[in-house]
């Protein structure tokens, strides 16, 4: 997404404006997103800045400072980068930070048979001359005939829906999550907009997520061209089978910006996928996180579940990456941190007894 991004910025004459162009990797080849970077910037003729990801355990003391903030700060969990980030940004006098976020949702990334299911509901029976159909099999992995039974399910009102809840809740909150959704989608449910544009919706409301406050934010503006209004509402008007409708992902991004990118970049099929490092993270964070978790706000109040924090926080499955709830331990962390300093100064009703 930085990649496309910077290619993006660099036809529009800004490059004298950028005082970095940063990369981060962290060794691991699954992570690394150098080469595509570099064919970015070596494209534009400007330096590229290239950062380790450093492995720094989480301590108390930072998730003391990270909880003062008016919202749990997801966004600060990663001190290190978000230290550095935010004295570069001072020491360079810069204003913004540029992002590709977002891009992913207002695109349509997701490999999802839904793309087929929106296909029949615009086309109906017409969707079996379609290569949409053929092209969503390969791109989500699967045979043409598991994908329309999920098109069959999915115009019955029974789609498959992300999870987008903790891992970590226990079961009866869980389930009560579970009944909630962000008013957008509820809005676009309620419409009867066929389930991928539906899910659509949901990826460009989960993208407020980004805006949660960290050090760097405190220093300077998140700007993120692909999240802006005028691009959202235009992908939003396109059907999903014609944004994602592909053998391969944001295939109308691509070939939108197709004479402008690398071609490496136009090429690439994969993304920087961090999951083993955020497993990593959590590992060595542990004699802090367990007993932070454990015996914490959340878990006494029975939101989390201890059975699944202790699972979740076993060192030997996170070291060798069977660790599918790593990254809801580190979204529980700074959330755990903001319920336990807001406790200290509000009062939980006007009988708790706290001063």
């Amino acid at each position: 997404d930085s990649s496309v991004l910077a290619g993006t910025l660099g036809a529009t004459g800004l490059t004298d404006r950028v005082a970095h162009w940063l990369n981060y990797r962290d060794g691991r080849p699954e992570a690394d997103e150098l080469r595509f970077a570099r064919a970015v910037t070596e494209r534009l003729g400007v330096p590229l800045r290239c950062e380790t990801k450093v492995l720094a355990p989480l301590d108390e003391a930072t998730l003391k400072e990270i909880g003062a903030f008016s919202r749990p700060a997801i966004g600060a969990v990663d001190a290190t980068r978000d230290r550095f980030e935010a004295d570069l940004l001072r020491e360079a006098g810069a204003t913004g930070i540029v992002s590709g976020q977002g891009g992913d949702g207002v695109f349509f990334q997701f490999p999802t048979a839904l793309v087929a299911a929106d296909e029949f509901a615009r086309r109906g029976w017409g969707a079996w001359r379609s290569p949409v159909l053929a092209d969503v099999a390969r791109r989500t992995r699967q045979s043409v005939w598991s994908v329309l039974g999920q098109v069959r399910a999915a115009r019955r009102g029974r789609e498959r829906r992300p999870m987008t809840t903790s891992g970590l809740l226990a079961p009866a909150w869980a389930a009560e999550a579970r009944g909630f959704e962000h008013e957008w989608v509820a809005a676009a449910r309620a419409a009867g907009l066929p389930p991928g544009k539906v899910l659509h919706v949901q990826g460009i409301a989960l993208t407020h997520f980004y805006y949660e406050p960290s050090r760097r934010l405190a220093v300077a503006d998140m700007l993120m061209p692909l999240f802006t209004q005028p691009v959202i509402e235009h992908c939003l008007s396109i059907p999903v089978p014609d944004l994602a409708g592909a053998s391969y992902d944001r295939a109308f991004a691509r070939n939108a910006f197709a004479e402008r990118l690398p071609e490496a970049v136009f090429r690439r099929r994969t993304k920087g996928a961090l999951n083993a490092h955020v497993a990593r993270r959590v590992a060595v964070s542990c004699e802090t996180l367990r007993p932070y978790l454990l015996e914490g706000c959340l878990a006494e109040a029975g939101i989390l579940d201890r059975g699944r924090l202790g699972h979740a926080l076993d060192p030997e499955r996170l070291m060798t990456g069977q660790a599918p709830h790593a990254m809801h331990v580190l979204n529980a962390a700074p959330v755990e941190a903001w319920v336990r300093h807001w406790q200290g100064r509000v009062p939980d009703s006007r009988t708790a007894g706290r001063p």
